[in-house]
């Protein structure tokens, strides 16, 4: 949680991995590491692309949590995808309210939205409702 929250994710969860905790905390975080895909940059995996994604988020721990739900969900099987999710965040012992947060969070595509109009972040509040979303409006403006 104090990671999530740092003004610094990135070095925190980046620290975790190189000394081998990570693998105890989120094993599922882990296995993103050596993943590369066509349209990350250059020498960068999914797991570095995911942390850059929290990083760039203010710090909301429902927002963070969300990104790193929603690419670790991304290497799972077709079949587990639904419930991966939910069996982690469980497992780490957070609440049914932030697991229904995050849970209302990943099932967007966050690859067509665009966040450089509030326009666009209000839409995004009214599908997912202002309650699950953690007022992301208010978050951005904060900034």
């Amino acid at each position: 949680t104090k990671i999530l929250l740092s003004n610094y994710p990135r070095r925190g969860f980046k620290l975790l991995y190189r000394l081998g905790l990570l693998r105890f905390i989120m094993p599922e975080l882990q296995k993103c590491a050596g993943i590369y895909r066509e349209n990350f940059y250059e020498g960068k995996d999914l797991l570095d692309h995911t942390l850059d994604m929290a990083a760039s988020l203010p710090p909301d721990f429902n927002l963070r949590l969300s990104v790193l739900m929603y690419n670790t969900k991304s290497i799972s099987r077709f079949d587990e995808k639904k419930e991966i999710m939910v069996k982690i965040l469980q497992r780490i012992k957070f609440k049914n309210a932030v697991i229904k947060k995050v849970t209302v969070l990943t099932k967007e595509n966050w690859q067509v939205l665009n966040f450089s109009k509030k326009i666009n972040i209000r839409q995004l509040t009214s599908r997912v409702g202002m309650a699950g979303a953690g007022a992301p409006v208010n978050t951005w403006e904060q900034k």
